[in-house]
């Protein structure tokens, strides 16, 4: 299913807790993105807690993490296989090797929660980035600012039946689908929510 966080500017950083609870209960690989002077950044392919989080640490003494806007994903995959080039984000671009790349700078970076009914044109790659390639980058030729556009952005819906966020270089973040909101952040469902349990009236919550 994956879980998308977003993240606007001059939002607090989702805790701890959190991040954690998005990696272990969607733990086939994670990325994220911000915007830094005037491209969307993309760093992505990180397999464990501890490689993401010492990532995210890296990126804290390069930017401002509350004033920069920063979107993350959280992968289960459902095909292409669970490897670090299947990672999100992407950028909306239909060069195959830029979707794989692990550290990428673009002018539109694209996440997805959810299974879009594509067939991909080979076994390593996933249903997102199929449809990135085969739909959104020729939209994005046709129509820069398609994501602006209301009618643009119910046919994606309608085609994907699915959730995405994307990231412009100037740090706006445009959401398909609902999400929930909690702290000024976006989350694509409740998975960064702890666990509870009723017992004898009382309910306990669980970190995982």
């Amino acid at each position: 299913m994956c879980i998308i966080v977003a993240k606007p500017a001059n939002t607090k950083m989702p805790s701890q807790e959190i991040i954690s609870r998005c990696f272990y209960r969607n733990p086939d690989g994670a990325g994220f993105m911000y915007s830094k002077n005037g491209k969307v950044r993309i760093r992505k392919g990180f397999m464990t807690l501890s490689d993401f989080n010492k990532a995210l640490e890296e990126l804290s003494t390069q930017i401002n993490m509350t004033a920069t806007p920063i979107v993350m994903h959280f992968r289960i995959g459902t095909g292409g296989g669970n490897i670090p080039a299947n990672t999100h984000p992407y950028p909306v671009n239909d060069n195959l090797k830029l979707l794989q790349s692990l550290n990428t700078k673009t002018d539109l970076g694209v996440v997805h929660n959810g299974i879009i009914d594509i067939r991909p044109r080979q076994k390593d790659i996933n249903d997102t980035m199929e449809y990135i390639m085969s739909q959104l980058a020729p939209l994005k030729r046709a129509v820069p600012n398609f994501y602006e556009n209301a009618d643009l952005v119910q046919m994606i819906k309608n085609a994907i039946t699915s959730k995405m966020a994307f990231l412009t270089t100037d740090g706006r973040i445009y959401t398909i689908g609902e999400f929930m909101e909690e702290d000024g952040i976006l989350y694509s469902n409740d998975t960064y929510k702890p666990y509870s349990t009723k017992y004898l009236g009382t309910y306990w919550s669980s970190p995982k």
